[in-house]
């Protein structure tokens, strides 16, 4: 049962996701084989009427062109990101070069980034960075032609990257996001201790608290891929310590106590869960702990409260995402105790009300079909 817990909770490596700076996700109306079909957000037009007003009634003034520029952005900050793309492309296409049209190219590289058009973001980038090089944009621009690469699966082509960043561009922002996506490329690598010296240097140069604690985060979940479950938890605790607020520790404290579990140590990890759920019961994380919880008391042999926990986690949270483990969770305890009646219960509410269950076929086994 530990590989399912593991495929299905947010432990070490689920809970991390990819903590490089995603383009947020759009709005998905549909998907069809592996095409995404995206919702394109409604733009207030009211926002807008000013702005066409000074493009109507001053044309091809610097006025208008920051208009335009104005609109475009509107269109961003509302992710409608192929209006967005129009309307950027209008200030680089209708007007002088100013300094609004460096604004406009970098967020038409931001636009294409955010549809996940990598390889035009790339494009859109490396024009900006070749006509003005010095502009506020540049580090900016080399994150986005890095983190596209990343995407793309362009290993040697995103380590560049990434070094011609930090060298050119040692204190900018972009320079620590830089060594959070090096890290992130060499775990996919699985180059651990590549990894590790990457988010080292992420933490080690980062004024940010937050950062420093993503970062400490970052070099415990790799330890754990090590099975260095002792250095593990030293980071994690490092990571709490500097986490600034619930959701971070809550978050941070779970990884604590994945980590005991996976060493072995049950009951050290059942209080870790325990005293989680206890301490942060509005937290994302906390019905998961309560799981995990749960586990641990199951493993321990105590089923009878692990089935408490498991019922009072279906009350608490009608919703949860993983119903379906914790109705297997409790078919299974109550095999183990004899209870073959109530086993076949809950087994078949699993089978009936979650047919694409990956725990379906065990269930139908355990129920003897």
């Amino acid at each position: 049962m530990k590989l399912i817990l593991s495929s299905l909770l947010p432990g070490i490596a689920i809970a991390s996701l990819c903590s490089a700076q995603q383009p947020p996700s759009l709005p998905t109306s549909k998907v069809a084989g592996h095409i995404a079909v995206f919702i394109e957000p409604q733009v207030d037009s009211t926002q807008l009427q000013p702005y066409l007003r000074i493009i109507k009634q001053q044309p091809g003034t610097g006025k208008a062109a920051e208009a335009q520029l104005a609109i475009a952005t509107i269109h961003y900050q509302a992710r409608a990101y192929s209006g967005a793309l129009r309307e950027f492309e209008k200030v680089i296409t209708g007007y002088a070069v100013g300094s609004y049209t460096a604004d406009a190219q970098y967020y038409l590289a931001q636009s294409y980034l955010n549809l996940r058009q990598y390889s035009l973001a790339i494009d859109e980038a490396k024009k900006l960075l070749a006509t003005s090089p010095d502009s506020k944009w540049a580090d900016g621009c080399q994150y986005v032609i890095a983190f596209s690469n990343y995407e793309l699966g362009e290993d040697q082509a995103t380590v560049g990257d990434i070094n011609t960043l930090v060298s050119k561009y040692p204190n900018s922002k972009y320079a620590i996001e830089g060594y959070r996506l090096l890290g992130n490329l060499f775990k996919r690598q699985q180059k651990y201790e590549d990894a590790i010296e990457a988010f080292q240097k992420m933490a080690s140069r980062s004024s940010s608290r937050g950062q420093r604690a993503e970062a400490l985060m970052e070099i415990g979940r790799v330890r754990s891929l090590l099975q260095d479950f002792d250095g593990a938890i030293l980071e994690f605790q490092k990571s709490a310590d500097l986490a600034q607020d619930g959701s971070e520790k809550a978050n941070a404290r779970y990884d604590i106590a994945s980590a005991y579990l996976m060493k072995g140590e049950k009951e050290k990890a059942l209080q870790e869960f325990q005293s989680l759920a206890r301490e942060f019961p509005q937290e994302d994380i906390a019905p998961y702990a309560s799981v995990q919880a749960g586990y641990c008391k199951m493993e321990l042999g105590e089923r009878e409260k692990a089935i408490e926990d498991f019922k009072k986690i279906l009350f608490a949270y009608p919703d949860f995402s993983h119903e379906d483990l914790l109705l297997f969770f409790i078919g299974r305890c109550y095999l183990e105790l004899q209870r073959a009646d109530l086993a076949k219960e809950y087994l078949r509410r699993l089978i009936d009300e979650h047919p694409k269950s990956s725990l379906r076929a065990a269930a139908e086994k355990m129920l003897g079909g």
